[in-house]
């Protein structure tokens, strides 16, 4: 009797062991499983890292469709360079794109505008409308790029005038000493000069280069 009661419990004892045995093997096989599932996600994350790192960088301007000119309601600051998409068309009658550069600056007005407006051949008063006077403004024209650096473009001084709520001034000019003179020029060519319109007296205003087929640039004037 004894010895079938030593025997059972002999047996019982094993089970039980080999049961524990089991349910550590199980739980060393899951662990095993957890650092293999760690260790991809980590190898994927660093892949994804590298691979962000390693994409080219992009210039945002490229990316931007905003242009560099101004606008009527966000014009640009006198001494400030607008960048336009000039047009023009060759013998052919094909396109001819290009990139110009624009700025206006040094604006005078009123009895300083009339003094530099004076030579040795002609002179000018005050504007006739009471509500307008002269100004004079420096005009630098740079035809950065042309794609077709054989072909002349013609750099005007296209300029006009329009008061804060929009209304246009008198579309006159003056011939006055070292002005603008309108010509043609080659791609990394550039053209210079003063420029005489009448703006509103005494008023903010604005000008507006536009010759009519490129893009335009706007300025503002306190």
């Amino acid at each position: 009797m004894n010895k079938k009661f030593y025997t059972l419990l002999t047996s019982s004892a094993m089970l039980v062991l080999l049961a524990a045995c089991s349910g550590g093997e199980t739980t060393e096989q899951e662990d095993d499983i957890n650092e293999e599932a760690v260790t991809t996600n980590e190898s994927d994350s660093n892949d994804e890292d590298s691979s962000s790192n390693n994409e080219p960088n992009v210039n945002q301007d490229e990316k931007s469709d905003v242009k560099d000119t101004g606008s009527r309601t966000q014009p640009l600051k006198l001494g400030d360079t607008a960048k336009i998409k000039v047009l023009t068309y060759n013998d052919d009658g094909d396109e001819v794109t290009g990139v110009a550069e624009i700025k206006v600056d040094n604006v005078v007005r009123g009895q300083e505008a009339l003094e530099l407006m004076q030579d040795e051949y002609s002179s000018y008063e005050e504007y006739d409308d009471e509500d307008f006077e002269w100004v004079v403004f420096e005009l630098d024209y740079k035809l950065a790029s042309l794609e077709d650096e054989d072909y002349e473009f013609w750099a005007s001084d296209d300029v006009l005038i329009y008061d804060e709520e929009g209304s246009g001034a008198p579309s006159e000019f003056a011939t006055i000493p070292n002005e603008f003179e309108s010509k043609e020029i080659f791609s990394g060519g550039s053209n210079s000069g003063k420029v005489a319109r009448p703006a509103p007296k005494d008023k903010p205003f604005l000008i507006k280069f536009d010759d009519g087929v490129s893009e335009a640039a706007w300025f503002k004037v306190d």
